[in-house]
């Protein structure tokens, strides 16, 4: 069974009059975290918000406006990005962390380590 964050679609208020969107996130896993890789463009620490309440993590963020220039062609715009996940019992919820990096933030979430095989040890009776 696969545990990893799953995308919660749910309806969120709009950030602003921009079309919002969910960014492209790619999930890993290993014994000690689960690692979310979420494509923000254009996102700038100050305009990106990581929030956890119970069990749902939440992204939020908005691109930065684009120079006042008069348009000639347009097929990329300005827009907020908004997702959310459902966590996994097995992460540590308060030893998360996120870095934003040229565009794409790296959301480490530990894992305990329950979900890990242990040895028991027997005792002479």
């Amino acid at each position: 069974m696969n545990n990893a964050p799953e995308n919660n679609h749910e309806a969120l208020k709009p950030l602003s009059n921009r079309p919002t969107v969910a960014p492209r996130v790619d999930v890993y896993q290993n014994d000690k975290e689960y690692l979310l890789l979420a494509d923000l463009p254009g996102v700038t620490q100050e305009n990106l918000s990581v929030e956890i309440e119970k069990r749902t993590l939440t992204l939020e963020a908005t691109m930065a406006d684009l120079p006042e220039l008069e348009a000639v062609e347009l097929q990329w715009r300005p827009v907020d990005f908004r997702r959310t996940f459902a966590i996994p019992n097995d992460v540590e919820t308060d030893a998360i962390g996120a870095k934003l990096l040229d565009g794409v933030l790296r959301v480490h979430l530990p894992r305990t380590q329950a979900h890990l095989p242990r040895k028991i040890q027997v005792n002479m009776a």
